[in-house]
């Protein structure tokens, strides 16, 4: 009917709703330090300290993983707090280079946890600078975005 075809086409009309980006409710923020880098591999591993805020909060001793290829970092992080680990996978670029200082930046999942971090998941946005003028060189980290589940420490 007439009455039907203008109520679609009303509804038809109607702005699509946008969907807002997700509010960031986490951070974790810390430095590692190079603490190995096996002859002939492409890796290297990473000792330190990360501090997190918001829906998770608290100090986790880091052990990580990376590896580096044509411009990219693919890093595995382990954080470790008296209530569990948490699993962080971070993929990154380069995106400045010098004698002194290499610049990362990339998204990073969480991929696991046990304890009370058992059921957390969370994703977002990293960046890091290395500083490559000291030895062992340290990298000062920083990820931030939204996490959900678990239990907030």
């Amino acid at each position: 009917t007439a009455v039907t075809s203008l109520v679609a086409l009303g509804f038809a009309l109607l702005p699509a709703t946008a969907v807002a980006a997700p509010v960031p409710n986490v951070a974790f923020t810390g430095t590692v330090t190079v603490s190995g880098e096996p002859a002939g591999s492409h890796y290297i591993t990473n000792t330190g300290t990360w501090t997190a805020s918001g829906f998770v909060s608290g100090t986790f001793d880091v052990s990580e993983k990376t590896w580096f290829g044509s411009g990219t970092v693919h890093d595995v992080s382990t954080l470790t707090a008296a209530g569990g680990t948490i699993t962080v996978d971070v993929q990154g670029r380069f995106v400045s280079f010098t004698a002194v200082s290499a610049h990362v930046q990339g998204v990073w999942a969480i991929t696991g946890g046990t304890g009370a971090y058992a059921n957390l998941s969370g994703n977002g946005d990293y960046d890091a600078t290395v500083n490559r003028s000291v030895q062992p060189r340290i990298v000062t980290e920083s990820l931030t975005g939204v996490a959900e589940g678990g239990a907030s420490n």
